[in-house]
């Protein structure tokens, strides 16, 4: 067989396919801070009246945010559409647990250290128990799936201008709702040590917002929680400042 009809692809080939791929499919999208100052997230299969069906994340610009870090890059992951929709063909069911996306952050501090902050970005009307096990389900597969799109990514690669630098990654689900029905007569004795916890970061009862879980490389992962509520719960829409999503 001449090596022309070879069907085998280098690994490097294959890695620049699946990049333009993901970004010819809008499944991940590079913010570009020249022109856009806002990034909008919307819960598409939500069309009933007086639920939040918009986030929207504004003060996008490369430069300072505090004293120490700076905003490098941000990439939006579609993830309802690529896992739900089955666009790897992976054989995804539609019951799929994804949040609305992914936001990834990078940052870099006064060390001169890169931070990749990775947030899961769900909306949710009403904050109850059982939205608290269905959030812990999501927040596991994501954090899955988003350690499988990392891996893929040559980060090495000169064209991105951080090449050789030591990047350190931050899992953050970041969950905006408008209401609540939780309070303090509720049975709580169904929930799980992981659902506990995240009812006490909700509540906001412990020192910290982190929240240990179990993923595929880990046993006692970490993720840090941060809950948003609407100030206006009668509208379907917010907004807040990125500053907000990573400090």
């Amino acid at each position: 067989m001449s090596r022309k009809n070879k069907q085998s692809n280098s690994l490097s080939e294959i890695r620049r396919s699946f990049h333009k791929n993901f970004s010819t499919g809008e499944l991940v999208t590079e913010i570009n801070f020249s022109y856009e100052d806002e990034i909008r997230i919307t819960e598409h299969k939500n069309t009933d009246a007086n639920k939040l069906k918009t986030v929207i994340i504004n003060n996008l610009k490369v430069g300072t945010i505090s004293n120490v870090i700076r905003i490098e890059k941000i990439w939006q992951v579609n993830l309802e559409t690529i896992i739900q929709d089955d666009k790897l063909g992976l054989g995804a069911s539609q019951q799929s647990s994804t949040c609305e996306c992914a936001l990834i952050i990078l940052t870099l501090d006064q060390y001169k250290q890169y931070n990749m902050n990775v947030c899961l970005i769900e909306l949710k009307t009403d904050i109850g128990l059982k939205i608290l096990e269905s959030l812990i389900r999501k927040i596991r597969s994501n954090m899955n799936a988003m350690y499988l799109f990392l891996t893929l990514n040559n980060h090495d690669n000169p064209a991105q201008g951080y090449e050789g630098k030591e990047i350190k990654t931050n899992f953050k689900g970041i969950i905006f709702y408008n209401k609540t029905s939780i309070n303090e007569n509720q049975d709580v004795s169904r929930l799980d040590l992981t659902q506990r916890d995240l009812l006490e970061i909700f509540k906001r009862n412990c020192k910290d917002n982190l929240l240990e879980i179990s993923t595929f490389l880990k046993e006692k992962d970490k993720i840090g929680i941060k809950f948003f509520k609407n100030p206006n719960k009668d509208t379907d829409e917010m907004q807040i400042s990125i500053q907000d999503l990573i400090t």
